[in-house]
């Protein structure tokens, strides 16, 4: 609610490419997506997303397993980097669109 897009990937590619690569960003986020602050949105992606993305892809992770982050640190873990953008970056066009749908996880 504060303005800032907080996000976890696996591998990196996704959240690196928001910050440089691609001339415009265009983000398109559910209602869903929003959480009150930084705490809030960690759990969510922890506890929620990751675990149900992994049964997703198929991926044998701790999280998959037991329904929830139990911080595994393991080679096939899909939380390695972790990003928080603050302001648009200055080298990428960047738009956000929020919308009132549930979209995703």
């Amino acid at each position: 609610m504060d303005g800032q897009l907080f996000n976890i990937d696996g591998v990196g590619n996704r959240v690196a490419s928001m910050m440089f690569g691609p001339g415009h960003v265009i983000a398109i986020a559910g209602i869903n997506k929003v959480a009150r602050n930084l705490d809030e949105a960690i759990w969510r992606i922890k506890n929620i997303v990751s675990p149900m993305n992994s049964k997703r892809l198929g991926i044998d992770t701790q999280c998959a397993i037991h329904g929830h982050c139990v911080d595994c640190k393991t080679p096939n873990s899909v939380c390695r980097v972790t990003t928080i953008i603050d302001y648009r970056p200055s080298l990428t066009n960047f738009t956000v669109i929020l919308t009132s749908f549930d979209i995703g996880f």
